[in-house]
């Protein structure tokens, strides 16, 4: 079962990597990351920038965020994560709950290790229906 509302979704975001849309009638931003890979690590910092300022365009207070990383293609090198860690906690800040959906376990242990360096509280689970009543608790 996908995930519906009655309001529109407002697309505030679309780039070769990311997707974004808010939905007003859940206050919850949704990130979907494309299958498009990152040419290269300049376009990595460029893209979780762009994510950044998305976010902080649709606002943050009273919000949850859902990332989708389940299409995105795998990536752990040394260079990659050097960019990424110091941005992926300023994508998550603000919002009242986060989640991330990812394919398989080892994308998993992957955001795991991010969380668990940055502090950041985030569900991370292949289970859609999961972090939507995750984040629908947090926003009660």
């Amino acid at each position: 079962m996908g995930y519906h509302c009655s309001v529109p979704l407002r697309e505030i975001l679309r780039t070769p990597y990311f997707v974004i849309h808010l939905d007003e009638s859940e206050q919850l931003v949704r990130m979907k990351r494309t299958s498009e890979p990152f040419p290269s690590l300049d376009a990595v910092r460029r893209g979780w920038l762009d994510v950044i300022e998305a976010c902080d365009r649709a606002g943050r207070r009273g919000r949850c965020f859902l990332g989708d990383m389940r299409q995105g293609p795998a990536r752990n090198d040394p260079a990659f994560e050097q960019i990424v860690m110091p941005l992926i906690p300023l994508v998550h800040r603000g919002f009242v709950r986060n989640a991330v959906l990812v394919k398989m376990a080892v994308g998993a242990l992957q955001i795991k290790r991010h969380a668990k360096s940055d502090g950041v509280e985030r569900l991370i689970t292949s289970s859609e229906e999961e972090a939507l009543q995750y984040l629908r608790e947090g926003s009660l």
